[in-house]
């Protein structure tokens, strides 16, 4: 079972990870001869509080996406009434560094979650993260934090 094992950084469980535009986007924009964005390297807070996975907006825009849909969206500062955020249509991959021969580094994906994973844009400006991980991708994983030492792993 691919897994990812790290430490926690201020408490927190923080996994990296590239967002592209989803498969059937990427076919759409090779079709048209266009070239496709750069990927968009995020840290993500893994947030088994969050139903959904959201990304900062701002990564988002970079990958020429539209929305797609709006849902609502409750917070603690809502005071119970939904505000609406736009959702894109993303792959989301995780890496795992691993050591070649003691030299060389390379990045091997250990979770490519579907050709299409919908996530919201939402605004992570001051907060130290450009995302959460959330549920909808968490509920096909197996997380744990090991406070004895500092860490978290994820396997899926």
């Amino acid at each position: 079972m691919p897994s990812v094992n790290l430490p926690l950084f201020n408490n927190s469980a923080i996994i990296q990870a590239l967002v592209l535009p989803s498969v059937p986007r990427l076919e759409e924009l090779t079709r048209q001869g266009l070239p496709p964005p750069p990927p968009q390297h995020v840290n993500l807070l893994v947030d088994s509080g969050a139903s959904g996975t959201c990304i900062d907006a701002t990564f988002l825009q970079r990958l020429n996406l539209n929305p797609t849909s709006k849902v609502p969206v409750l917070t603690p500062s809502t005071n119970g009434v939904p505000f609406y955020v736009d959702c894109y249509d993303v792959q989301l991959l995780v890496f795992h560094n691993n050591i070649l021969d003691g030299t060389q580094t390379v990045q091997t994906p250990i979770l490519n979650h579907h050709q299409s994973l919908r996530v919201t844009g939402n605004s992570m400006a001051g907060q130290g993260i450009d995302g959460l991980l959330g549920m909808d991708v968490l509920k096909h994983c197996l997380f744990t934090i090991n406070g004895k030492v500092n860490s978290f792993s994820l396997w899926w």
